[in-house]
């Protein structure tokens, strides 16, 4: 651990001013939106299964899925037009606007309020965090990713963590709707880190042929298994999400206790992805080949998605199954995944990530919610999940034996030190 902070100390003097400031104001960034995310991931989601109970959940997360789809799209034709800064500030300011309307609608009870709530809630959280990796991800490179992931992301847990904290805090004072409106404000705050990040201008290079398919070369099957990898990650959280919100909504009754369960839950989560972070995250991928990361993980959910076999009925080891899975997926297959994409040059990479985390990221979420909306029964979500978790393993086999992947590793990126 000395070693390897010393490393981290060493790379990080090599950066320049900007890619420093960059780094650290992008942290900084990262930090205050998932701390207002409690505020508002917990306030929105008791109130939404308070009013329309689990089994509604997949209908509003494929609404949320298309609604994010469509965001994308605007964006990505919007950033030809203005400055990051700009978007940033945009959607810090409809949000804030949304979440306060809500309260508003809330107030004189609007049934549907609370879908509007949940969806805009998991956008606007992908898409401030997109923009804010964005900026951070073109001011380091490959040896500094694998250092710096780990600790960045548990700056994003520590906030969560924060904001928990003090939403679980908050919920024993004053009504849930308030908290709410506390979430959306603390979202303002961090427009004024974002908007001092200088923003890097892609070169005339990267500019050419930005068509993801005819970018990859010889590059497409690897990029293509790792999208399939990606959906089927989706599809195991998911499960393990329905799963727990199921049991959830039938022994915690009220919004109030629906809120500070749940505030309680996800502090734990942000915890536990916090000590991964900046304690595992860092030493498995400086020190172990990134074949051998990716493949524990999928054994370590099979580990924890037993322990609801022993313990029927019981809420706490489905609690457990969703704690292990979402601190692993936010923590170390979070950094090790955005490794992946590290061997891919240039346009390349902008291919890689627009297929993986545009294109089947939200494919992924899409389809597991549209089967859950006519598949519910305990037996189905437990066996879809054991069986996506075996096509993981099967999946990353194939991944880790592409022609792509083999020649990268034979130039030493899968060792720690980056490409040669």
């Amino acid at each position: 651990m000395k070693k390897m902070l010393g490393e981290v100390r060493d790379l990080l003097g090599q950066l320049s001013g900007p890619e420093k400031r960059g780094l650290y104001l992008g942290g900084l960034s990262v930090f205050l939106i998932l701390f207002s995310y409690p505020f508002i991931r917990v306030t929105t989601t008791a109130l939404f299964l308070e009013t329309h109970g689990a089994q509604d959940s997949p209908i509003v997360w494929l609404f949320s899925v298309l609604a994010l789809s469509l965001a994308v799209v605007i964006y990505s034709k919007a950033q030809e037009r203005y400055p990051m800064a700009r978007l940033y500030l945009g959607t810090t300011l409809f949000s804030l606007a949304v979440f306060v309307g809500g309260y508003a609608l809330l107030r004189v009870e609007t049934y549907y309020t609370t879908y509007v709530l949940f969806i805009w809630k998991e956008v606007f959280v992908m898409l401030m965090l997109g923009m804010t990796t964005g900026l951070i991800n073109v001011s380091i490179k490959t040896p500094v990713a694998k250092l710096i992931y780990g600790p960045l992301g548990a700056m994003g847990s520590l906030g969560g963590i924060l904001g928990g904290s003090l939403t679980a805090l908050s919920s024993h004072y004053i009504p849930v709707e308030s908290i709410l409106i506390i979430g959306s404000l603390i979202i303002l705050c961090s427009y004024f880190s974002f908007s001092s990040v200088t923003e890097k201008p892609p070169s005339a290079s990267e500019t050419k042929n930005r068509n993801p398919l005819k970018a990859l070369g010889n590059a497409k099957k690897y990029v293509l298994l790792l999208g399939l990898l990606i959906i089927v990650t989706q599809f195991c959280i998911n499960l393990a999400n329905f799963k727990f919100n199921v049991l959830f909504d039938n022994l915690i009754d009220g919004k109030v206790a629906k809120t500070q369960y749940l505030a309680g839950l996800y502090t734990i989560v942000n915890f536990l992805a916090f000590i991964i972070q900046i304690i595992l995250t860092p030493l498995i991928l400086h020190r172990v080949s990134i074949e051998k990361a990716h493949r524990a993980i999928p054994l370590v959910y099979m580990i924890i998605n037993g322990l609801p076999l022993l313990f029927t009925g019981q809420l706490w080891p489905v609690a457990v199954l969703f704690i292990g899975f979402k601190a692993v997926d936010y923590s170390l297959f979070s950094a090790a995944k955005e490794i992946l994409y590290f061997p891919l040059k240039g346009v390349q990479r902008y291919g890689g990530k627009y297929i993986g985390d545009t294109i089947c990221y939200r494919l992924g979420k899409g389809l597991i919610s549209f089967v859950l909306i006519y598949f519910q029964t305990p037996t189905f979500v437990d066996r879809m999940l054991w069986f996506f978790l075996c096509l993981w393993v099967v999946i990353l086999w194939f991944l880790f034996h592409t022609e792509f992947f083999c020649d990268a590793q034979k130039k030493g990126w899968t060792r720690g030190k980056g490409l040669k």
